[in-house]
């Protein structure tokens, strides 16, 4: 069930604070700072409060906490460490330290200068290579999911059949089939690392003065995967620019290989939205995924450039 229409649980910042304050310190405030389909988000203090919005979403939480246990020590930036509490029926919640810095979007990434964005990007791919560098065996027992793109293709390549097809020009439409049930019967050899899985502008915080990275933010999405998947919203939101110069540093993999890679999960994922909110009926927002689907088919089919 989507976190939005699941009444059983938080909708607002009024009734999750209304959940949660009983187990938080009863003279700290609990400012709201940010909410997504998943959770809704309190300063509460020097500390933040994630309440989850639904069943889903609280075990996410309790995956993110058990696994950053395992591997925050290892990670070359700050990030959350958080502690996981289920108090009652459908009412969990996370508690960590706030992760100072001051968010990494486009705008500010392409007014750093070059030295300054040189050494962001390379911040960048040293946090993804240590987090990828890990072993996966150290997180197993929290309960990841493990993505594949032959599974994920053929899953989406299923529900996209049942009514988002109709939606979709006759050669997007065609052209996407064809792709998904290509990748659906090729069982890659990529290699199978820990992913953040969410590493948009919104979850890198940096230091304009220095063009630092000072920490990344919600695990929430933590899983098992193709690392190519770990770098589909530098490119997205960031644009090829960022994207290259991670990649250039990014010691696992030649750009040349990865770079096509980033590109199909990008397709994947725009497909995965979409699909949520034609399932949600959001028209506007299912309008918006069928432009990026058809974006991505466009990417993903291009001829490679010469000597790429």
């Amino acid at each position: 069930m989507d976190a939005i229409t699941d009444a059983r649980w938080p909708r607002t910042y009024a009734d999750a604070a209304a959940r949660v304050r009983p187990h938080v310190p009863a003279d700290a405030a609990l400012e709201p700072i940010g909410q997504g389909d998943h959770s809704l988000a309190f300063r509460c203090g020097a500390t933040v409060v994630r309440v989850a919005r639904s069943s889903e979403a609280a075990d996410a939480l309790q995956r993110e906490a058990c696994t950053m246990a395992r591997i925050a020590d290892q990670l070359p930036v700050a990030v959350p460490r958080p502690t996981f509490a289920r108090p009652g029926d459908r009412c969990a919640f996370s508690v960590h330290d706030e992760v100072t810095g001051v968010v990494l979007t486009r705008g500010r990434w392409l007014r750093l200068r070059a030295a300054k964005r040189e050494r962001a990007a390379a911040e960048l791919a040293g946090f993804l290579a240590a987090l990828h560098e890990l072993p996966v065996a150290v997180v197993r027992r929290c309960g990841l999911p493990v993505l594949t793109r032959a599974a994920y293709a053929r899953r989406l390549r299923e529900a996209s059949g049942r009514g988002l097809h109709a939606l979709l020009a006759a050669d997007v439409r065609e052209r996407l089939d064809a792709t998904l049930a290509a990748w659906a019967r090729d069982e890659d050899d990529a290699a199978s690392v820990v992913l953040h899985r969410d590493l948009s502008p919104d979850h890198v915080l940096h230091d304009p003065a220095s063009g630092r990275i000072t920490g990344i933010l919600d695990f929430g999405d933590l899983a098992i995967g193709d690392p190519a998947r770990d770098l589909i919203f530098l490119r997205e939101d960031h644009g090829e620019e960022m994207l290259d110069a991670v990649l250039r540093r990014y010691p696992h993999g030649r750009p040349a290989v990865l770079a096509p890679r980033v590109r199909a999960w990008g397709l994947l994922e725009a497909l995965a939205w979409t699909l949520g909110h034609h399932a949600a009926r959001r028209r506007a927002a299912v309008q918006q995924g069928l432009a990026a689907i058809a974006g991505a088919l466009d990417d993903v089919l291009a001829p490679p450039a010469r000597g790429a």
